[in-house]
């Protein structure tokens, strides 16, 4: 029961919270779930809802959206040139960390997104096929590495 009226809570909170927004009802909807299916994961009802909820619910409405409309794909041309990984890729620096989030949870290949985003690569120009898991552990490592480039370059 508890845990009922902890829910309700958050939802009320999240609603008006996105509500609050200038996003369209379908986006806010998007953003309202997203949110919540986060914060019930995490056991997190109480925390102040921030720029970075927001930020996180942009990302991964859209890497949602985006892995089930191409799931049956095989063209990987048709796969990239999904609307909602372009929003990704729109989003900027600020899809890096959830970007991030994401492949080491698994290898995923949202981390194409990366180079698009950064304007560089981490796969040595020697290597011609590099398989997607092996690329994610390589952009975790280079960040690993270079702790200071996620809160320096990409705060902003």
């Amino acid at each position: 029961m508890q845990r009922k009226k902890l829910v309700e809570s958050l939802a009320r909170k999240v609603k008006e919270f996105v509500n609050d927004t200038t996003l369209t009802e379908d986006v806010q909807k998007s953003y309202y779930e997203t949110l919540m299916e986060y914060r019930i994961a995490k056991n997190d009802f109480d925390s102040e809802l921030t720029l970075t909820d927001l930020e996180r619910a942009e990302f991964y409405t859209h890497y949602k959206h985006w892995r089930e409309s191409t799931m049956l794909y095989q063209s990987m041309d048709k796969i990239l040139d999904s609307s909602h990984y372009r929003a990704i890729i729109n989003m900027g620096k600020r899809a890096v960390p959830y970007i991030l989030e994401q492949i080491q949870e698994r290898p995923d290949m949202v981390v194409f997104a990366l180079r698009k985003i950064l304007g560089f690569t981490v796969i040595p120009k020697n290597r011609k096929i590099v398989p997607v898991d092996e690329q994610c552990r390589m952009w975790i490592n280079y960040f690993k590495k270079n702790k200071n480039v996620l809160t320096t370059e990409f705060a902003s």
